[in-house]
């Protein structure tokens, strides 16, 4: 704690919103002192917002929800184009004979949300040559 507050400097705790973690038990211990030294430093201010144990996990899962909320199938369609090119050189050579295109799926990444935007953006781009 000392020397998270000696790193912080001159900066206002008072604005802190979230601390990133990457999950040790000695980090949660940390999140407990910080969110009682916030407390008693500035009694009036917003709490932090707890992501839970890794901020980025919590993140991705977000954006998973939201694409499955949608009922597009968006995983299903996404992981079906680059598997249909996938390892098959013959209709690869098709896509290109028929498409004039050379730009291809590429692979997406259940887990890896935040990730997956170039995913989107090239589907987005090659749908009209399927």
């Amino acid at each position: 704690m000392k020397a998270f507050k000696s790193e912080l400097g001159e900066l206002s705790t008072a604005r802190l919103l979230q601390v990133s973690m990457d999950g040790p038990n000695v980090n949660f211990r940390f999140l407990n002192y910080l969110k009682v030294a916030l407390k008693n430093e500035s009694p009036g201010s917003p709490v932090l917002l707890d992501l839970g144990s890794c901020g980025i996990h919590t993140v991705h899962n977000s954006f998973k929800a939201g694409a499955q909320a949608t009922g597009w199938l968006l995983i299903e369609f996404l992981r079906g184009i680059y598997n249909t090119f996938k390892d098959v050189p013959a209709r690869r050579s098709d896509y290109t004979f028929f498409s004039e295109s050379e730009v291809f799926p590429m692979k997406f990444c259940g887990v890896r949300w935040l990730e997956n935007d170039i995913v989107a953006e090239r589907a987005i781009k090659i749908v009209p040559n399927l």
